[in-house]
């Protein structure tokens, strides 16, 4: 999955576009599922409940049972409208932030010239790099050499068939005629097996390229979910 860059330069802005990020990767997240994914050992602050909660049960406000009024609230895709606790100490917000990069999701600083919109946070969703389509290049060179050990292989088969012939031609007796026979029928079995070989290595690769194609495909369509669920939560 892409990559999301967190930008902000107020920590609790900060906070709450790590969420939005997760959300951007993960459009269909329950708020089971986001407390599953932030479990509650990354906020030492909290005395009960969870780190995302449902606002109608927190009137609006959500941090750590102190009257003060949470930076922002989410909506997830079902339509539940959730807040986040906003007190983070410096520890906690440094393991939050280690926390979320195993999710392809960072926080960096702003450069000074970038604008931070009004909800005090910017996600910018980074390119796949060409790491993935340079190894599918490699693995298909790796699989034209495949091809030509098996024409190497085949090649040989040949040439021990012939060599069989000639050598045979020159016998006349039956013993002699038994033993070419067999010969040859050893050498076609061999080379049937490896024609039967050959054809399963191209059924294997042929499968195999399709499954990458649908996983491209599903990839795409994640991405263009994903893209559009963030466009939706920026209006928003």
């Amino acid at each position: 999955m892409a990559k999301v860059k967190v930008y902000g330069r107020v920590r609790d802005r900060i906070v709450l576009g790590i969420a939005h990020a997760y959300l951007a990767k993960h459009p269909d997240a329950s708020l089971d599922e986001l407390n599953e994914a932030f479990p509650n050992e990354l906020n030492s602050t909290l005395k009960d409940g969870e780190i995302f909660r449902l606002a109608g049960e927190t009137n609006g406000m959500v941090s750590c049972g102190k009257e003060v009024p949470s930076p922002g609230i989410l909506t997830l895709a079902n339509g539940k409208r959730i807040e986040m606790v906003v007190q983070w100490s410096d520890e906690d917000y440094s393991k939050l932030k280690e926390w979320v990069k195993k999710d392809d999701i960072e926080v960096e600083e702003p450069p000074k010239s970038m604008e931070i919109p009004g909800e005090g946070f910017s996600i910018e969703r980074m390119e796949p790099t060409l790491n993935e389509t340079e190894g599918k290049a490699i693995r298909g060179n790796r699989e034209m050499t495949n091809r030509q050990k098996y024409l190497l292989y085949l090649l040989l088969t040949l040439l021990l068939l012939f060599s069989i012939l000639l050598f045979s031609r020159g016998n006349s007796n039956d013993v002699d005629e038994i033993t070419r026979y067999r010969n040859i029928k050893q050498t076609e079995q061999k080379i049937d097996l490896h024609r039967i070989a050959v054809e399963q290595k191209r059924r294997e690769k042929e499968i195999c390229d399709l499954c990458q194609d649908e996983e491209v495909r599903l990839a795409e369509e994640m991405t263009k979910s994903a893209e559009e669920a963030l466009n939706t939560l920026i209006e928003q």
